[in-house]
């Protein structure tokens, strides 16, 4: 079964500069550290929503599950509009929204 959780710190300092999702690293509430996988992505300088982003991930890591493959945990984090309210930088430059995001821990 896989975790639910929240965002309970973010790690701007620690986000990688790779990947095409420019994901961020974060502290749970869980205590456990993940890259929440956002939902847009800049492409040659174009915003693009990748809707299905949560969708794919959350295959791939059942699919890798099921057929013994290695991976990381994973966890649903719920961000919700008081997080975004303390942390508007998020939705600027992250382009977050309220919803639930896909996380791989670290």
């Amino acid at each position: 079964m896989i975790e639910k959780t929240s965002i309970m710190m973010l790690h701007p300092d620690k986000n990688p500069s790779r990947g095409q999702s420019r994901p961020i690293f974060i502290t749970a509430a869980n205590g456990k550290n993940y890259y929440l996988k956002k939902q847009f992505i800049i492409d040659k300088g174009n915003k693009l929503l990748e809707n299905c982003v949560f969708l794919q991930e959350l295959l791939s890591y059942q699919l890798a599950n099921y057929l013994g493959i290695p991976t990381p945990n994973c966890a649903i984090v719920s961000v919700d509009n008081n997080f975004l309210e303390y942390n508007r930088d998020l939705q600027f430059k992250a382009s977050l929204t309220a919803g639930l995001y896909f996380a791989t821990e670290v």
